[in-house]
């Protein structure tokens, strides 16, 4: 007959000692997180902005707001020329906002950028996307925050919002595009920023998910720069299929929210050097369909579903002043002169 064998005072002793030594160790990692975080992490709550939260919800992100919003502007959208587009002034409340741009104010991520080219995981997944090159006549001085673990309380509310099914179906009401689905792992949607001297040159957008087989169609910017001056440039441009001039400048002001519909010839940027003596910031989020009309597309016959990466156009006026692009491009339209 067989005898379970009674374990030792000794044995027992070790491993209640070895549980408590994966516990301690347990809280000491934990502890050690949020005592000495990663030096782009930023969680604090503060509580000057908690009040505001509830504001957010009854004020301006109420379905009776946002869909009389959408009856309001349908038009103005779906006509806007040289593509449809359209801004919204105050979108939300401007004390959310200002703790959004503090947040992302607060990490350095330019910094970040300049000295380790960016933020990654161990599944080398890049956190924080940098555009730093010197010689790329694309884009200088961008850094893109890609992942929620490195964004703020505060920045993480907002694009929570931008994804509810309450401004989805906004848009759809707006837009005229139906089964909208927001961007779901951040690709390209995120914080933007860009520092003193960068630029964007003219640009179509990437036209497909592949990971999801979805292509792009809506592009979402609400802009964070408190007291921006006209003058330091960074205006968004639009500009026609044949990029014949500049026909649209948005700036970037304050809590302004820019919508437009993406597609391979919603041509956009902002060649004009950044003057200011901060960054021009935003948080963009874009969304998608399974499938997009013929009339979307470059050469859909020969193209079919095929994926296409960025589309960058050639612009004679680009990196020139506002004095300088108007002879360059033609007279233009500006949305704004404030």
């Amino acid at each position: 007959m067989l005898r379970a064998r009674t374990r030792s005072s000794s044995e027992v002793w070790s491993s209640v000692s070895l549980i408590t030594a994966v516990f301690v160790g347990f809280l000491g990692g934990v502890a050690l997180t949020y005592l000495n975080p990663p030096p782009a992490f930023v969680f604090e709550m503060k509580s000057q902005y908690n009040d505001t939260i509830g504001s957010v919800y009854t004020k301006y992100f109420s379905e009776e707001r946002l869909f009389r919003l959408a009856d309001e502007h349908r038009e103005r959208f779906r006509n806007a020329k040289p593509f449809p587009h359209m801004y919204l002034e105050d979108f939300l409340d401007p004390e959310l906002v200002k703790a959004v741009n503090e947040e992302f104010a607060s990490t350095d991520f330019g910094t970040l950028c300049e000295e380790h080219g960016g933020l990654k995981t161990s599944s080398k997944k890049k956190k924080v996307h940098c555009f730093y090159k010197s010689t790329d006549e694309n884009e200088s001085k961008k850094s893109a925050v890609l992942d929620e673990s490195v964004m703020g309380p505060y920045t993480r509310l907002v694009f929570g919002l931008l994804k509810s099914s309450m401004f989805v179906e906004f848009l759809e009401r707006l837009s005229g595009i139906e089964n909208i689905i927001p961007d779901p792992h951040y690709r390209g949607s995120g914080l933007h920023q860009t520092g003193p001297g960068g630029f964007l040159r003219v640009h179509a957008d990437f036209n497909r998910y592949a990971r999801f087989q979805l292509d792009r169609r809506v592009n979402v910017f609400l802009f964070l720069n408190e007291e921006w001056d006209p003058a330091w440039g960074g205006a968004l441009e639009l500009w026609p299929r044949n990029m014949s001039r500049c026909e649209v400048k948005i700036q970037p002001l304050f809590n302004r929210l820019v919508i437009f519909r993406s597609t391979d010839f919603s041509y956009h940027g902002y060649t004009d050097p950044i003057r200011s003596p901060h960054p021009r910031r935003s948080a963009s989020m874009y969304y998608y369909t399974l499938g997009r009309p013929d009339d979307e597309k470059i050469a859909p016959q020969a193209a079919g579903t095929k994926s296409h990466g960025t589309l960058w156009q050639k612009v004679k006026c680009a990196m020139q002043t506002d004095e300088a692009i108007s002879p360059a491009c033609g007279k233009h339209g500006t949305d704004d002169s404030k």
